[in-house]
């Protein structure tokens, strides 16, 4: 049995990652191997052993059908195996729009996929590997 994998929505430039999970209830336990179907996007990996799923886009935007497969005793009489399929829509970075100051108030606006989250966070030093959230998640309209 392979846990199902919930579809996911990642920018352009970013590592979409994740362990795939898999029970046998054969006893004693078989080996399970873990593979990507046929239409894996270039650069999709998994590994066979842990279900490590990694994927760096290349393109956006764009909308992917990605299966993962979960075999048991592969090569093996009897083997069997199960597929979960999800969707992971890459986008293009946040492009700012308009941005205006106003007093002592800046405001700023981007394009926005419509139910994404977003969340504007702030740091005094661009390296800095810790921003912090300012305001509460906005969702695109």
């Amino acid at each position: 049995m392979l846990a199902a994998i919930s579809n996911r929505v990642l920018t352009l430039g970013q590592t979409l990652s994740f362990t795939a999970t898999a029970t046998d209830v054969d006893s004693p336990p078989q080996i399970l191997a873990f593979g990507l179907g046929a239409a894996a996007p270039a650069g999709a990996t998994i590994d066979p052993a842990s279900g490590l799923f990694s994927w760096t886009p290349a393109t956006a935007p764009s909308t992917n059908s990605l299966s993962v497969i979960v075999s048991d005793n592969p090569g093996g009489p009897g083997s069997l195996s199960a597929t979960q399929t999800f969707m992971a829509t890459v986008l293009l970075p946040a492009r700012l729009d308009q941005a205006r100051l106003q007093g002592n108030r800046f405001s700023f606006s981007w394009q926005a996929l419509a139910g994404q989250s977003y969340q504007v966070e702030h740091q005094t030093n661009l390296m800095a590997t810790n921003w912090i959230p300012l305001g509460g998640t906005v969702t695109g309209a």
